[in-house]
């Protein structure tokens, strides 16, 4: 089965408590094909989408103020799951 449409990977990044972390940067730290120095900001309920070139496994970085920084694996392409929830550590 191939995929239409545009390929993203979503998601929402909480607080340790389980709020949202409003402006946290996300960005690529590895992917299956060449990407440009591409970072967003969270909205402010926390949530994110990056558009991505090719079906695949990434792993993305988040940075919030007041937490270390955060990495996660994502994949995107055909059965991608749910958004991710990923939650920060305290500081």
């Amino acid at each position: 089965m191939s995929q239409t449409g545009p390929l993203t990977i979503s998601g929402v990044v909480e607080d340790a408590a389980g709020r949202p972390a409003p402006y946290a940067r996300v960005f690529f730290v590895s992917a299956p094909a060449a990407m440009p120095d591409t970072a967003l900001l969270t909205g402010e309920d926390g949530s994110f989408t990056l558009s991505v070139p090719v079906a695949g496994n990434y792993q993305i970085g988040i940075n919030a103020d007041g937490h270390p920084p955060l990495t996660a694996h994502a994949v995107a392409g055909a059965g991608q799951g749910a958004p991710l929830r990923l939650k920060l550590a305290p500081q």
